[in-house]
This record gives C-alpha cells, sequence and structure tokens, in this order.
C-alpha cells in the first residue's frame, strides 16, 4: 500500500491528538505545584494541537499516491515533529532554557534515551511531561512499526514473522492494527502493574509513577541521585524497578503470544532465552569482579548490584542504582558492551539487538567452518530453518554501519578532548538510548551540541523498534544520498 494525502492527514492528526492530550496529566501537575509558567505553556501547547489535530481530521483532502521514497521522509517528518512540539513547554516554561537544551530534552524524552543537557532537576511538571514521553516513545514504535509502516509499503509483518517462530501472525489477528493495539493495552497494564507494586516503597504517587514510565520504556530519566533528596530508594523498589526493565526489554510479541494463549510458543522463543542467558552470565561476571575488588562489604550486595546494573544497561534503561564511578574497568566495559547489544527485538530496549548479534555470531562460526571444509554446503539456521541470503546481508551491513555511526560519532566527541572512557561510553549512552555515561560530562557544551545531533538526526530514525527491528538507521542514510534526491524516471 503506497502513501497517501489521507495517510499522511492520519498519521499527522494521530500525532498531534497524542501530543495534546499527553500534555494535561503535566499541566495539572503544573497548576498543583504553583509552576505557573509552566501550566500555561502545557495549556496553550495543549489547546493548539488538539484544536489542529481534530480540525485536520474533518478536513476532506483528494487522495494521492506517492512514490516509496516519499515514506523515509515522512519518518523522518514524525519524529521531527514530535520533537519539535515536545520542546515548547521547556523553551516556554521560562526557566532560561534554551532553544537547543529544549530540543535535546524532547529528543532525549521521545527516544527514551533519558540525557540532560540541564544542569540541577527539572520542575515536577516538566519532569513528568519527559517521562511521560519516554513512555510513549517506548508505545510509539510499535505502533509505528506494527500499524504505521504498513501504510508506508515497508513490510513490517514479515519482519516480525522472521523474528516470531510458530503461528504466522495473520492467523493470531485478521489485521496488523489489532496486534498493535494489544500490545499497546499489555504495554499500558505492565506500567499499571509495576506502578502498584511501587507505591508500597515509601514512594510518592508522583515518583512511584515517574520511576514507573521509565522503566518500563527503559527510557530512565529520572535520576536515583536526584531522587535521593526526596525519599529512600528501598531494596524493594530497586528490585521491582529491575524487573520493569528486564520486561521492557524483552520481545513484545512474546506477550502477544500469552496473550493469545500460545504459551509453548512463547517459552521456545530463541531471542528471550539468549536474552536472560546473557543476562545471567554477565550478571555473574560483574558480581565476581566486584567481589575479588572489594567493592561492598557483602556478597549479598554484590551480587545484587551486579544483576541490577547488568540489568539495567543491558536494556538501555540507564539507571545507576549506586555509585559506578570507582568500579572496576572490567565491570564498565562489559556494561558497555552490554549497551551496545541492547534489548530484544520489538522491545522497549535500545542498542543493536539480541538477534543480531545471535546471527552474527552463527555467520562468523560458518564462516571458520567453510575455511576449513570449503566444499561443505552449511546454512546459517535460526529456529531450525535456513537463514535467508538476504536477510543474513541486511543484518550483517546493519551492524557495520552501527559501529560506522558509533566511531563517527566518537571521533566528534574526542574533540572535545575528553578521556577515552568518557567518550566511548557517551557515544553508546547517546546511540543505544542508555542516556547514562561514565566520566565527567557537566558543562560539556559542545559535548551536548554533538550529542544532540546524534539523537535527532541518526537516532530518531534508528530508534529501536521504529522499522520493526531491521530498517533504522537505513532511512537516515538513504535520505543523504545522492541517488535518493536524484530524479529517476525508474523509481517510481
Amino acid at each position: 500500500m503506497q502513501l497517501s494525502n489521507k495517510s499522511i492527514l492520519k498519521i499527522i492528526c494521530f500525532l498531534l491528538i497524542l501530543e495534546g492530550v499527553a500534555m494535561l496529566p503535566p499541566s495539572v501537575m503544573a497548576f498543583h505545584q504553583a509552576e505557573q509558567k509552566c501550566a500555561t505553556s502545557f495549556c496553550l501547547t495543549a489547546i493548539v494541537c488538539l484544536c489542529v489535530g481534530v480540525g485536520m481530521r474533518k478536513t476532506k483532502y483528494i487522495s494521492k499516491k506517492y512514490k516509496p521514497k516519499e515514506g523515509f521522509i515522512l519518518i523522518l517528518f514524525c519524529w521531527c515533529f514530535v520533537i519539535v512540539l515536545g520542546a515548547i513547554p521547556y523553551l516556554m516554561a521560562n526557566h532560561g532554557y534554551s532553544l537547543i537544551d529544549s530540543i535535546f530534552e524532547s529528543a532525549s524524552g521521545w527516544t527514551t534515551t533519558g540525557s540532560s543537557a540541564i544542569e540541577g532537576n527539572l520542575p515536577h511538571s516538566l519532569l513528568l511531561w519527559k517521562t511521560i514521553t519516554g513512555w510513549l516513545g517506548g508505545l510509539i514504535v510499535i505502533i509505528f512499526s506494527t500499524a504505521i509502516l504498513p501504510y508506508l509499503g515497508i513490510g513490517a509483518q514479515k519482519l516480525a514473522i522472521v523474528e516470531i517462530p510458530g503461528p504466522d501472525l495473520e492467523k493470531l489477528a485478521p489485521r496488523f492494527e489489532d496486534v498493535a493495539k494489544i500490545i499497546a493495552i499489555i504495554y499500558a497494564l505492565e506500567t499499571l502493574i509495576f506502578f502498584i507494586l511501587l507505591i508500597p516503597s515509601r514512594m510518592s504517587v508522583y515518583y512511584a509513577l515517574v520511576h514507573t514510565l521509565s522503566t518500563v520504556s527503559t527510557s530512565g530519566i529520572i535520576s536515583f541521585n536526584a531522587a535521593q533528596g526526596n525519599f529512600m530508594i528501598t531494596k524493594y523498589a530497586q528490585i521491582i524497578l529491575t524487573l520493569a526493565a528486564l520486561t521492557g526489554g524483552l520481545n513484545y510479541f512474546v506477550f502477544f503470544l500469552i496473550y493469545k494463549k500460545k504459551l509453548k510458543t512463547a517459552i521456545k522463543n530463541y531471542e528471550v532465552r539468549v536474552y536472560l542467558l546473557i543476562f545471567l552470565a554477565c550478571g555473574i561476571l560483574v558480581s565476581i569482579s566486584l567481589i575479588k575488588s572489594g567493592m561492598y562489604q557483602s556478597v549479598t550486595d554484590s551480587l545484587c548490584y551486579s544483576f541490577m546494573q547488568v540489568i539495567s544497561f543491558g536494556t538501555t534503561t540507564g539507571f545507576k542504582m549506586t555509585n559506578l564511578t570507582n568500579w572496576p574497568t572490567f565491570t564498565k566495559m562489559l556494561l558497555i558492551v552490554l549497551t551496545l547489544v541492547g534489548g530484544c527485538t520489538f522491545s522497549a530496549g535500545g542498542g543493536i539487538k539480541i538477534i543480531r548479534f545471535v546471527v552474527i555470531y552463527k555467520l562468523i562460526v560458518r564462516g571458520v567452518y567453510k575455511r576449513i571444509h570449503p566444499k561443505a554446503i552449511k546454512p546459517v539456521m535460526f529456529e531450525k530453518k535456513p537463514l535467508a541470503a538476504d536477510m543474513a546481508s541486511s543484518i550483517t551491513s546493519f551492524v557495520l554501519l552501527y559501529f560506522g555511526v558509533f566511531m563517527l560519532g566518537s571521533i566528534l566527541i574526542a574533540l572535545e578532548n575528553l578521556d577515552m572512557e568518557t567518550t566511548f561510553s557517551a557515544v553508546t549512552a547517546a546511540l543505544s538510548t542508555n542516556g547514562t555515561a561514565f566520566g565527567m560530562l557537566t558543562n560539556q557544551r559542545w559535548f551536548f551540541l554533538v550529542v544532540a545531533f546524534i539523537l535527532i538526526i541518526v537516532y530518531a530514525i534508528y530508534h529501536k523498534k521504529m522499522l520493526a527491528g531491521r530498517l533504522e538507521l537505513y532511512p537516515v542514510i538513504i535520505l543523504m544520498t545522492r541517488l535518493f534526491w536524484k530524479p529517476n524516471k525508474s523509481n517510481t
């Protein structure tokens, strides 16, 4: 199905109404906290978004077919659109936030990165808004990949079937839009459950909400250090938030299969099993390193903090549940690698994704085997089925492209003359949407400009599930090529 005026209008209206409705809770919070400037900015922006969105829905347009490449432009436009709209409350709050600061905070929220270019704590209403955008960012990419992308003719359904073993998804739901609705309900129920579980942790309702929104979406926006001044982060709260982050990094189609009473199929999901095994192995390794270094007085604390941080960084949530400054170099490097790997496909986690690393590993094994046995025929097997050559090539090229962007970002940030640990962890934080880096980044204004560029121009499209875990970086790269913009009569 090709793109049309009606399809474009439908998507834009959806985004406007979504942002307008999402601004209502921060408006109430701003009035409650007597944050008058914030209340005014939220109310005015919400009214404009809702009025324009509803008004455009009632407008009739003549349907016109577009070329497929308009789909790539629309995807970039949608992300830039919500980011710019989301920046307005920061800019109008009259707290001294510059345009760059406002756009950065908005991009950090919508991409579930969680980084901040602002010194000090955000006002209650703006912090709530940032966590809401992070939560919506985790949800909207699922909706994009399962419902909106079919309008663009990008074949999200085919990609999902490849990554989800068992019955054909067409047999599980009559339309992919229905799958998106079910997943959205599961996402909301998951959020509600963890929110209720946090209430007994001596958190206020407000902080329980923002922490839940931050962990379920793996945005990690709220700072534990900042929260310490308002309440005590109990071990119980840390465990609940760790579990929330763990579920946020899981493949949401597994939850969908459970909903459809396909429990055996869900349990057999290969990617999820590898995902949990990696966390178990890395958690043990980090624990051994901490125990050996004598960081904590008890083995229990070492085990607890190691698994918490492994899950937090591996799911790209990015919560620092303890001071990591003096942790051994080995543990920091392992956390950075885990962040690069990221969560599962169709999850709220960022990174390259587990499934890609599994495929790359199998390709390497096959390459070694072929060198030993040149005449042997050894296909790459996945879920007892041979992996198509074009799929293997696509995954390989994506991983290479990912690390290419990583190296470019590292070189740019290195111009700020930061140390190696800070540089690599900062780029990893921005690119994987982890949002947490090691080292000293305070007052690095140029650094924030570079990261903002990476977030808005690269990661806005690269984002974890935006293109069903496959296209991601490609739309941005395609938009930067002369071939894309060069007229071609055969490109219809």
